[in-house]
């Protein structure tokens, strides 16, 4: 059933008029630029990380090849901040399709891909995880993930002190039936343990966060828990640390097929408070009469709120949502208009579901903008990959730099108060001191002015942390620091 969206929507763009012109936003938001001539002919964009030097990595996959030896290799390219491409690379044999999914950029000598190897013509294939040369795009060590009699898949990871952890999906060879599917790594790739989640029929995964317990949070769609017979719920499994299922929740109508595409941590990542998720709800399994599914759960996976948006024209789709650096979160969507296109839609929320300023934005002629990755850059802009479907069934990976995120957002609603925090000596030079007169610190970040990361401290709970500054040049920089409250309090800090 969860399918049926997908194939009823591409047969709808594919025989729609062509439409005209729709740039347009309702706030500040616009979009500095928008290329898509990464590959050729065809290919697709999933998931962006920003590097140590300032340009940018985002993964897919590029398709060679016609006919029977048509086949799809990953693709990672690496780009300047104004899109243009400082390298492409391509990994990938003849025999197998293969799909990069998440980009990650933890050490400036890494950049960690990970993703799925399917065989051509057959059902069997395996998720893999490689270390790529961040200069010239050379293979620094490559893992495969197979297990006996599945199919294996991995569409999200997370780096963890101790190494990665990664979602996805196991299916059986014979039956074709999948389970959510959670594997944990050594820093150097190694799998520690792996497991599965579901029931007799469809059940997959789209995205892992960790929970305040050490524990793991999964999100994606259920056919196997859902609310009625016939169609997909979304839900969410919890796990502990080492990957034991401890409860699944599911959301979902009888009537609907329900999706949760992207999730985010509501706090501190490492000790979150809660979760907003965005995806789908499909009121018409046949066509595309679905709108936006946006809610918030707390730690239990109760529902907050439910924040459902139904699109202006009959579709709108959440594809994927990431905190900003002010408090709110960036949820971007793929939305039907007017024209008959489908356009990249770009909402600013804060953390009770109002929509603070949106962007709707897309090119000339007949095309469908599937946003699938963001990576915020800083306090006002973001980047955004995903795919472009021409109405020749042409596919294209882009990328997008949307400036003003943040436009109009002043207030967040939910946020509980933070403890009074400061930092001294400000201006530093080769330390200073972040102090918390009230709760205990928990996690420390530090970023210039560009929104790069240059440090990250997790705190004993203490109540004051020393920041060393050595090797950072002159300017101003940004703390966003965690205590127990639901949002991080931001710090100015000048560096002499």
């Amino acid at each position: 059933m969860k399918h049926l969206l997908r194939t009823a929507s591409r047969k709808l763009l594919l025989t729609a008029a062509i439409p005209a012109l729709t740039v347009a936003g309702t706030a500040a938001q616009s979009v500095d630029f928008f290329k898509s001539n990464y590959t050729s002919p065809d290919g697709s964009a999933f998931s962006i990380a920003r590097g140590w030097d300032n340009n940018f990595f985002f993964t897919g996959n590029a398709y060679t090849g016609t006919g029977p030896a048509r086949h799809a290799d990953v693709l990672l390219v690496k780009m300047k901040p104004n899109g243009d491409t400082l390298w492409k690379r391509t990994y990938g044999l003849p025999a197998k399709n293969e799909t990069g999914y998440c980009v990650l950029t933890p050490l400036g000598d890494q950049v960690i891909m990970a993703g799925t190897s399917d065989d051509t013509g057959a059902f069997s294939g395996a998720a893999f995880l490689m270390n790529i040369n961040p200069a010239d795009g050379n293979v620094l060590w490559q893992k495969s993930y197979p297990v006996p009699g599945k199919r294996t898949a991995v569409v999200d990871m997370k780096r963890l002190n101790d190494g990665f952890i990664l979602c996805g999906t196991i299916t059986d060879s014979l039956t074709e039936n999948t389970n959510a599917w959670l594997l944990k790594t050594d820093l150097n790739g190694n799998m520690l343990w792996h497991n599965n989640y579901g029931g007799a029929n469809y059940d997959d995964a789209w995205q892992v966060e960790r929970t305040s317990d050490g524990g793991f949070m999964l999100a994606g769609g259920s056919y196997s828990y859902r609310t009625g017979t016939k169609y997909d719920d979304a839900w969410l499994v919890k796990t502990t640390g080492t990957g034991e299922q401890v409860w699944i929740k599911h959301y979902g109508n009888a009537d609907t097929v329900d999706w949760i595409w992207g999730m985010a941590p509501v706090g501190n990542p490492a000790e979150p408070t809660g979760y907003i998720f965005t995806g789908v709800r499909n009121y018409d399994p046949n066509g595309i009469a679905s709108e936006m599914f946006l809610a918030r759960v707390d730690t239990a996976g109760n529902i907050v709120w439910d924040a459902s948006m139904p699109g202006n024209f009959g579709y709108r789709e959440g594809l994927a949502i990431e905190p900003t650096l002010h408090n709110t979160f960036y949820v971007v969507a793929s939305e039907h208009e007017l024209s008959n296109s489908f356009s990249l839609l770009a909402m600013d929320i804060d953390s009770n579901g109002n929509v603070l300023n949106e962007l709707h934005y897309s090119n000339p002629g007949m095309e469908w903008l599937r946003p699938r990755g963001i990576y915020i850059n800083n306090f006002n802009d973001a980047y955004v990959v995903g795919q472009q479907l021409f109405l020749t069934n042409e596919l294209k990976p882009f990328a997008a730099h949307i400036l003003h995120i943040d436009a109009t957002a002043t207030s967040v609603g939910m946020v509980a108060a933070p403890a009074p925090v400061y930092v001294y000596p400000n201006p530093a030079t080769r330390q200073c001191t972040v102090v918390s007169d009230g709760e205990p610190l928990q996690r420390i970040i530090l970023r210039d002015a560009t929104g790069r990361e240059v440090r990250n401290i997790v705190s004993a709970g203490a109540q004051y942390e020393q920041v060393a500054l050595d090797g950072l040049a002159p300017g101003v920089y940004f703390f966003s620091v965690f205590t127990k409250g639901i949002a991080p309090v931001s710090l100015r800090l000048v560096i002499e």
